[in-house]
């Protein structure tokens, strides 16, 4: 994971989905940083389908949640570039999202310093014009 990011209450929430893989069928992951606007962003299913590849010695559970908290960290870390932080929500769903089995919120960091702000614009030189006093009665 990159150095610059750091993770918020991410790990109280992982070890939540691990507590409760057996009953997860998708993670529903949602942009919180606006207060009332959340936006979808991401789901991840709990499938043989989401791994890229099927280790036979390691539980089919343990390597979902390692692949789900995979996903969570880079989805996040990526959506956060260019912010100073972000806030998430990831929802833990039953088939066919009969039921929420868990949610919870965490903040992702980017602790970068802010980029310089961009130079502004040339502007053309403002004159005035010469003042005519030709017509002025003395």
């Amino acid at each position: 994971m990159e150095p610059h990011i750091e993770f918020d209450g991410l790990e109280p929430t992982i070890n939540a989905i691990r507590e409760r893989a057996d009953q997860i069928a998708y993670l529903f992951l949602q942009d919180r940083s606006i207060p009332g606007c959340d936006e979808a962003v991401g789901r991840f299913d709990f499938s043989e389908e989401s791994l890229l590849e099927l280790e036979e010695d390691v539980p089919l559970l343990e390597q979902l949640c390692d692949a789900a908290e995979l996903w969570l960290e880079e989805t996040t870390a990526e959506l956060t570039h260019g912010h100073r932080q972000k806030r998430f929500r990831v929802r833990c769903m039953a088939p066919k999202g009969s039921a929420m089995v868990h949610s919870a919120q965490f903040l992702v960091r980017d602790t970068r310093p802010p980029p310089p702000p961009d130079p502004p614009d040339p502007r053309p030189e403002l004159k005035l014009p010469q003042a005519d006093f030709s017509n002025v009665e003395h």
